[in-house]
């Protein structure tokens, strides 16, 4: 390979290569070495305990409202009806 008359060009594309292939290798690197947080990933875990409370608050706060309305509606089922859903 050095003896050949394509020689040196070679060798400047080889180094020219592996430089631009290690200067993608370190950029990978520090990447992964400092992620950026996205989403709930970059919220503290305080502020995540009190969202989840508060959404399970307001979760009951639903189901009891749905609740009533479901009730009186299972009340005017005809029999028949209520024992085929299991109902009663």
């Amino acid at each position: 390979m050095n003896t050949s008359s394509y020689s040196p060009h070679f060798r400047q594309y080889l180094d020219a290569m592996n430089a631009g292939l290690e200067e993608a290798k370190n950029a990978k690197l520090k990447r992964i070495e400092h992620p950026t947080a996205t989403g709930i990933r970059k919220s503290r875990k305080d502020d995540l305990v009190s969202l989840v409370r508060e959404l399970r608050m307001k979760n009951e706060e639903l189901r009891a409202l749905a609740a009533e309305p479901l009730d009186e509606i299972y009340e005017g089922l005809p029999l028949p009806i209520k024992k085929k859903l299991g109902i009663s």
